[in-house]
């Protein structure tokens, strides 16, 4: 099984835990249960993922949620190296955000940030 991540090098914990519906502290007992994340400190000092971590953690959740495996099959199959993904056919790249979406996103974080400023 392939499991890929969206086209991002970095990603915030707030997204990791959006992206894969999980609980921060099901993060952190992953991150010290099976010891395969090489996380960040950002420079706000919170946790960057890398696309390649946030990858382990949908393999994880795949193997521990959906199939059921034991903490140690999982740790087995971390083990292996993972399987040489097919080229992707022409065409199938996911476009870049428009500038709208940019846009959007920013104001968003933007607003996250003057919550934090009247607190």
């Amino acid at each position: 099984m392939t499991v890929r991540a969206p086209q991002r090098e970095r990603f915030s914990r707030r997204d990791v835990e959006r992206l894969l519906r999980l609980d921060g502290k099901v993060l952190d007992y992953w991150e010290k249960e099976f010891g395969c994340l090489e996380t960040q400190k950002g420079v706000s000092g919170e946790k960057v993922y890398s696309r390649r971590d946030v990858e382990t953690l949908m393999r994880i959740k795949q193997w521990l949620v959906e199939e059921h495996l034991g903490k140690e099959d999982v740790r087995r199959r971390l083990e292996q190296p993972p399987a040489e993904d097919p080229p992707d056919p022409p065409g199938s790249k996911i476009p870049p955000p428009s500038l709208g979406e940019v846009r959007a996103r920013l104001r968003e974080i933007l607003t996250i940030l003057d919550k934090d400023d009247t607190n």
